[in-house]
């Protein structure tokens, strides 16, 4: 079957057109190639009249004005005479419909300047039923003679259609089968003949030689490795299912089988995860092989992890960086960790999740990376694994803000009970920089959820790039940014530390002039404009700076 969109091609794949550049012996290019010979070294190479099926030269005089096109190439039928004062004379026809030989399309002849189109090629086919659907394609045509503007010069001869052979006793057309000449080329002084068409024929079948309707010598592999010795024929199935002496399936490609139920299980490693099964033709000339698969799993309880819960968190050594691998869900599918844990503002609820712990000796920062097929909600809590403060959280890719030393822990999580199974992960301790939004090139989101955005933040090792008229010379300071919706009656910020803050907020622009500062930790606005503003949170003087909560709430 050939689908829509589907091309069996044989097209200028016959002889070839004439090409020879140089000046010819007289007045006439190279002719185009045929059964009767090539034309390289021959004592005929060059004139006007046909090479057997090959079209005849067009003047490739380099004196002489009076040029003409090459003839085109033959098959079925007669390649066309080129026009124009010195033309060549079209190739002959050739073949018949009773396939005794099959042909190869003529080439076409050449001119002065440019080359002739080639001949088609075969394509020969066989099945018990040939179907071309709409947009399908088998095609043997002839390629195009080339053409040429220049005043003093000709177009070349098109090339024959070649053969298409179908052997099949049904032959369902709804698309293009086709062995068309290739057009003459075009010039001032004549064009080149266009190339006869080939041969489309239907014949009856050839049993075993053009008609082998199955596969056969069918190997079964197994992630790439070949198992088909070891799963040998358990039912007896016998020939054709199975060629005992060549000990594999599908003996002879003329009739249908089928191998029955196969035990895969001792051919392989079935480790868990992803394996391939293949099969794999290594003889026949087709047929539909189908393959079904039936995993069957022992039944297993399932249990959580050990730390599946606070209660018994593993602890890692973060001296330096730490890969860890673990799953929230087993073979079956089956949630085995428990919902047991959730940060707000951070994600987690409704998933199950896992919980490590670690010990900081001194200030650090981490990165996170984590490798799962669902979508990971990861968070880190200060101190506390049930209540403590939430340090940090993301996705699957993200770096802390500077932790002080201390414990903590951290978790790999998912929003619903979907988001589960196998995970890995790394953290990589490093000594503190300025945080990610030390600057306005990376101002934080501050996400709101009921109404609220809240974040736990330290400036102890950002720098002092902003200030404003209510203070922030000389202190470090960060840069946040957020959204107001429409219809928000009043903005609060707070920020409560141990340091004087000062609070300024620009909007749109985060190098815009401030629209408020305030040098203490608490600032209201009254009917916002919606849009997007940016927050710094600074020092009122050079030594204000430590850790602090940043609260903004919305009405």
């Amino acid at each position: 079957m050939v689908k829509s969109g589907g091309k069996i091609e044989s097209n200028g794949r016959g002889f070839w057109g004439g090409n020879s550049q140089d000046c010819a012996p007289g007045y006439w290019s190279e002719k185009g190639q045929s059964e009767c010979h090539v034309c390289d070294n021959q004592p005929d190479k060059y004139g006007s009249s046909p090479n057997c099926s090959g079209g005849g030269g067009g003047d490739h005089s380099c004196w002489n004005p009076a040029k003409g096109g090459g003839g085109g190439g033959g098959n079925k039928t007669a390649g066309k005479d080129g026009t124009g004062g010195q033309s060549g004379k079209g190739g002959l026809a050739k073949g018949d419909g009773a396939l005794a030989t099959l042909q190869f399309g003529g080439g076409g002849g050449r001119t002065r300047n440019t080359n002739a189109g080639y001949g088609g090629g075969l394509v020969v086919l066989g099945a018990e039923s040939i179907i071309v659907e709409p947009g399908g394609t088998i095609s043997a045509n002839g390629g195009v003679g080339g053409s040429d503007s220049y005043a003093h010069y000709a177009g070349a001869g098109g090339g024959a259609g070649g053969t298409v052979a179908l052997f099949a006793e049904q032959l369902i057309n709804n698309g293009t089968v086709e062995a068309k000449g290739g057009t003459g080329g075009t010039g001032p002084q004549g064009n080149g003949g266009d190339g006869g068409e080939g041969w489309v024929v239907q014949k009856d079948p050839i049993s075993g030689v053009v008609n082998e309707s199955y596969p056969k010598g069918l190997e079964l592999w197994v992630d790439n490795q070949e198992v088909t010795p070891l799963v040998g024929d358990p039912n007896g199935k016998g020939a054709p299912s199975w060629d005992a002496e060549a000990g594999k399936w599908g003996a002879d490609g003329l009739t249908e089988w089928s191998t029955g139920p196969l035990d895969l299980t001792s051919v392989a490693n079935w480790t868990l995860g992803e394996h391939t099964v293949e099969l794999r033709e290594t003889g026949g000339a087709g047929g539909e092989l189908k393959l079904y698969l039936y995993v069957i799993y022992p039944f297993t309880k399932s249990s959580a992890p050990a730390n599946d819960t606070c209660d018994a968190p593993t602890f890692l050594n973060l001296a330096g960086p730490v890969t860890v691998s673990g799953t929230t869900e087993d073979i079956m599918g089956k949630i085995k960790a428990t919902d047991a844990s959730q940060a707000q503002f951070c994600g987690g609820s409704g998933g199950p999740d896992a919980v490590y712990a670690f010990a900081l000796d001194e200030w650090r920062q981490l990165a996170v990376n984590v490798n799962a097929p669902f979508l990971p909600r990861t968070y880190i809590k200060k101190a506390d694994c049930i209540t403590g403060e939430v340090a940090g959280c993301g996705t699957d890719s993200w770096q802390s803000k500077v932790l002080e030393p201390g414990t903590y822990y951290f978790f790999i999580d998912g929003d619903g009970n979907l988001q589960k199974g196998d995970f890995s992960f790394t953290l990589t301790p490093s000594p503190p920089g300025p945080p990610a939004n030390d600057t306005c090139a990376g101002p934080m989101p501050l996400i709101f959820q009921n109404g609220t955005a809240q974040v736990n933040e330290m400036s102890l090792f950002a720098t002092d790039t902003y200030s404003a008229v209510c203070g922030g010379a000389g202190a470090p300071d960060l840069v946040y940014t957020f959204n107001v919706a429409p219809n928000t009656s009043k903005l609060t910020i707070t920020v409560e530390g141990d340091f004087n803050p000062a609070i300024y907020v620009t909007k749109d622009s985060c190098n815009a002039n401030p629209i408020a500062c305030v040098p203490q930790g608490s600032y209201q606005m009254s009917w916002p404009t919606p849009g997007t503003y940016f927050l710094f949170v600074d020092g009122k003087t050079a030594p204000d700076k430590g850790l602090f909560k940043l609260t903004l709430t919305t009405e």
